[in-house]
């Protein structure tokens, strides 16, 4: 459903997988956060900010919920993050990727 090109189904599979990972934080989703990750991440690079703002909180539950199992894809994510934020320089900037990886920071720092 992230590949889709409707905007609802985004939507869902987000509302989706934080309920699952909320829900399932004992079970096997730990092992499905590597796979689900990059999908969601691919979605902080479409220019809506609605869905970047869901995707975000989306990718601070999963780090969430995948404990250390996971630390290092999240720590790959976050640097991302950060090398993003060190490109672009100018404050009037309006690019989607970096308010992306402004809330991404926030989201983990709020989870984590």
């Amino acid at each position: 459903m992230l590949e889709s090109k409707l905007l609802e189904e985004k939507f869902g599979a987000l509302m989706a997988i934080n309920k699952i990972a909320r829900i399932g934080r004992e079970t096997r989703i730990i092992h499905n956060v590597k796979k689900i990750q990059k999908y969601v991440e691919e979605q902080l690079k479409i220019n809506n900010k609605e869905l970047v703002e869901k995707a975000a909180d989306c990718l601070g539950i999963l780090a969430e919920a995948g404990g250390k199992t996971t630390a290092e894809t999240f720590d790959s994510v976050l640097n991302r993050a950060v090398e993003t934020l060190q490109k672009e320089r100018d404050i009037k900037s309006n690019n989607i990727e970096k308010y992306s990886a402004v809330l991404v920071i926030k989201e983990f720092c709020k989870k984590l």
